[in-house]
């Protein structure tokens, strides 16, 4: 086992990777094409096999052979810590693969327990890189926007730090928000900041070979737009037609000179100026770039190799990306940082209805006065006091975080916002949440009876017999939930940063909150038919110790997924 526990948690994928080895080579030996061959992992009607080579990847060769490389496979794999207990060919599929099921839970879940889920699969990958994480808001003052920036960066700084990288967060140019508890370290912009950019902004025009500045006759009827990205309409002030000079950086020319990637998955092809100031006002763009400049200096001084991931509404990409290419092109000698971008879409109504939600801490209190709603039509009058209000704030906020991250972050979340209606957009998290505190409750009640002699206590996991697990309900909870938990956390920050020139980031923000939705109504399911603390029986006491320790198991994936998302487990609901 001790060779084996360095690996435990890539067994899910390195044993895919190793079968699909495996029939590659049975094929070649045979001169038969296997370039299309690829190995599935099922994800339903578990009793008919585990993995499987689909049918239309298998060039058409007899059922003889097919049977040959059926047997040379199962052979070949019986010194494996994981084992095929049959491999057989289907109408549907060419090689149906099952797992030898009490070796791999063994295999498993004693590991599980002893260990920390993710210590040596997904601590590794970022091995100390230093990350900064910015988020930038929408303009509009408390859009719900917003508050799905400060859920999708709390998410992603925690994935990180969990993945192993050195995480700072950091909010510039705009007041910290505290809802849901979710507080974001900003930098303000002050009035020494704006002495400093304007001596900056003079020096830029003259050694700078980017920057030009731009003289114009007063003219009364100029209009004057501030955004502007073309130089022709840089006039002069409006109110006192007094002559103005505005300096700006032609970041075309930039991107031209570097060769940065332009277009689907690289910088906007209309990103052709940047404006640095307008007479004596700088401009908002060199304010954000400034202070983000600071924040990086400050943050990534100890990496010269670190990585700055810019989580922000769609709405404002164009303008983070303005932002981003003007500290480059003002402060080209920094330490190379690269920059990636998180896009998330926006928060919609799901129904054209009349709504008092017009900011994001509306829409909080709304879901807080739904959920005290429901918990009172559940519990009736013992809905009052300090620890009532404590539950439901945590339910609230973990409901909205299931809300905001169950969906792909590129894509609309839409919300229903009705006053009348009964929150069942935030019963997700409440349902995840339930589940959590009826496991916990279970614990609680077996050690409250192992405490009155009830029961022997739980024995050592290595003492216990995994193989009685034969529930198919229990197969399915492991094989889809537990085996792969590590595997598919580790594929959300795979591509942190992407190995092409592509500037956006593939962090997967929905798919920890969609596993943890998945698995509790799997889990609900079977514990609502499962009897798990029989009679003190000696021969039906090993059963009660594999399902103990499994649940267990299964609440340590739970807990440690519900951190992900910056979500505390409740003990009791």
């Amino acid at each position: 086992m001790e060779k084996n526990e360095s690996r435990h948690m890539f067994i899910a994928s390195d044993f895919r990777t190793r079968l699909l080895g495996d029939v590659q080579e049975r094929l070649k030996s045979r001169d038969i094409s296997y370039v299309k061959i690829c190995v599935v992992r099922r994800v339903r009607d578990l009793q008919d096999g585990d993995y499987c080579v689909p049918k239309g990847c298998i060039p058409k060769i007899t059922n003889k052979v097919l049977d040959e490389i059926c047997a040379e496979l199962k052979e070949s794999n019986r010194n494996s810590y994981l084992k095929i207990s049959r491999a057989t060919t289907s109408q549907h599929f060419g090689i149906t693969f099952y797992l030898e099921r009490p070796l791999t839970l063994k295999s498993t879940l004693v590991p599980y327990w002893q260990r920390s889920i993710l210590q040596t699969s997904f601590g590794d990958v970022g091995k100390g890189t230093h990350v900064l994480v910015t988020e930038r808001h929408s303009k509009k003052d408390g859009a719900l926007e917003n508050l799905r920036s400060s859920v999708i960066l709390e998410h992603i700084t925690c994935l990180l730090k969990e993945a192993g990288y050195d995480v700072e967060t950091v909010r510039c140019f705009q007041p910290s928000s505290d809802l849901l508890d979710i507080s974001v370290p900003s930098i303000e912009w002050t009035d020494q900041m704006c002495v400093d950019c304007k001596k900056l902004v003079i020096d830029q025009v003259t050694s700078n070979k980017y920057c030009t500045q731009m003289h114009h006759v007063p003219c009364k009827q100029a209009k004057l737009d501030s955004c502007s990205t073309s130089v022709e309409s840089s006039e002069m002030d409006r109110k006192t037609g007094q002559h103005q000079t505005k300096v700006v950086l032609s970041l075309q020319q930039f991107v031209q000179d570097k060769g940065l990637p332009v277009g689907k998955d690289g910088f906007d092809k209309n990103l052709k100026f940047s404006e640095l100031s307008y007479g004596e006002v700088i401009s908002d763009t060199m304010k954000e770039a400034y202070l983000l400049h600071t924040a990086v200096a400050n943050k990534l001084q100890k990496d010269r190799t670190g990585v700055v991931v810019h989580v922000t509404p769609d709405t404002e990409y164009f303008s983070q990306q303005r932002v981003t290419l003007t500290t480059r092109v003002i402060w080209p000698g920094d330490p190379f940082h690269r920059q990636v971008y998180l896009v998330h879409g926006s928060v919609k109504s799901r129904r054209q209805t009349k709504s008092q939600v017009q900011s994001a801490a509306d829409f909080v209190q709304l879901r807080f006065s739904q959920m005290k709603s429901a918990a009172l039509m559940k519990y009736g009058e013992e809905v009052n006091g300090p620890g009532w209000q404590a539950t439901i704030t945590a339910l609230t906020s973990a409901g909205i975080k299931f809300e905001m991250l169950s969906t792909v972050s590129r894509s609309a979340v839409k919300l229903d916002l009705s006053e009348g209606d009964d929150g069942n957009d935030n019963r997700t998290g409440s349902f995840v949440m339930y589940n959590c505190a009826r496991l916990t409750t279970l614990f609680k009640h077996f050690e409250e009876a192992v405490s009155q002699g009830q029961y022997p206590p739980l024995p050592n996991i290595e003492d216990v017999d995994f193989s009685l697990l034969r529930e198919e309900d229990e197969w399915t909870l492991f094989f889809l939930y537990v085996f792969p938990y590590p595997d598919l956390i580790r594929e959300t920050v795979e591509e942190l940063v992407p190995k092409s020139a592509s500037i956006s980031t593939k962090i997967h923000t929905h798919k920890v909150c969609n596993l943890l939705i998945n698995f509790s109504h799997s889990l609900s399911s079977y514990y609502s038919r499962t009897h798990i603390l029989g009679e003190n029986r000696p021969h039906l006491l090993p059963l009660m110790y594999a399902r103990l320790y499994f649940l267990k198991i299964v609440l340590k994936v739970l807990s440690h997924a519900l951190s992900l998302l910056g979500i505390e487990p409740m003990s009791q609901l």
